[in-house]
């Protein structure tokens, strides 16, 4: 039995379509993976914060970075009830060939590939347009015996799918020691402890490492901020699925990315990139 994880969770509120302010001005507190609510017109981004990170201090950035915006502090610790709070309604998904199952839920029939996924301070359930379209992308590719590396991984989901498809080596990297965290208790949930390599380490440490598959499902602005990086890893061998880009950001990210060939996907507002060397 995996132990509770005990965080706060500090929330910012804003009008429906901004949550890219929210989640943008979280990362730049080095808060880096963001669940986000949508209800009656407004958008809700929340964190659960590491131990020892200061809320007035976050506080103060929020407000100086996003002036006017409405933002709450839950005080109160995730004791073992958690899950029942935190799940809310996250129920079982089906996309492409993977069911996503929350672990408080037990799995059907279905011949789909089982994920099961505990939901906790890491983004990326499936829920959100930005993973559904890399594991709708993920359904139609062949990676067996491929090699992976997932840059922004979460919850580990995307690291998860290419695995259950017969990667032969797959590694998830997050700067969130609790993406990380929560990718290992994934694994664990679905019996594949020590079968994905994940860590902290930065992009620029495999620069020199050939991978097949690059997934990305992290923010625009990131995304460019990695440019560099994503051009020295990607060899004629490399596909990248970039994702948590808005349809009316595409223009801008393929001015960045001129030296990939790109094709685009859409769902929602949401759209998702496969790039290629040119």
């Amino acid at each position: 039995m995996i132990p509770p994880l005990k965080f706060l969770k500090f929330t910012i509120e804003l009008p429906e379509k901004s949550e890219e302010l929210a989640i943008a001005a979280l990362w730049e507190c080095g808060l880096e993976n963001s669940m986000v609510e949508y209800c009656q017109g407004k958008v809700k981004v929340s964190v659960f914060l590491p131990a020892g990170y200061e809320p007035a201090d976050l506080s103060s950035s929020i407000s100086a970075q996003l002036p006017g915006v409405s933002f709450s502090l839950r005080t109160d610790f995730i004791e073992d009830s958690w899950s029942a709070k935190l799940h809310g309604d996250f129920q079982a998904l089906e996309i492409g060939e993977f069911l996503i199952l929350p672990e408080h839920l037990e799995p059907s029939t279905s011949k789909l590939k089982l994920i099961r996924i505990r939901p906790a301070q890491a983004f990326g359930t499936g829920h959100h347009e930005t993973t559904a379209l890399v594991l709708e992308l993920i359904s139609e590719f062949d990676f067996r015996e491929k090699k992976v590396l997932d840059v922004g991984c979460g919850t580990g989901i995307l690291g998860i799918a290419s695995l259950l498809k017969g990667a032969s080596r797959v590694v998830c990297l997050d700067i969130d020691p609790l993406a990380v965290a929560n990718t290992e208790e994934n694994l664990e949930l679905n019996g594949l402890s020590g079968k994905i390599e994940a860590s902290s380490r930065l992009f620029s440490e495999f620069a020199g490492v050939q991978f097949d598959f690059i997934f990305a499902n992290i923010i625009t602005e990131e995304l460019i901020r990695l440019k560099e990086h994503f051009r020295q890893a990607v060899t004629r061998g490399t596909t990248v699925f970039f994702s948590g880009i808005t349809v009316d950001q595409v223009p801008r990210f393929r001015g960045e990315f001129p030296f990939f060939n790109l094709k685009e996907f859409k769902r929602g507002d949401w759209a998702a990139l496969i790039a290629t060397k040119i």
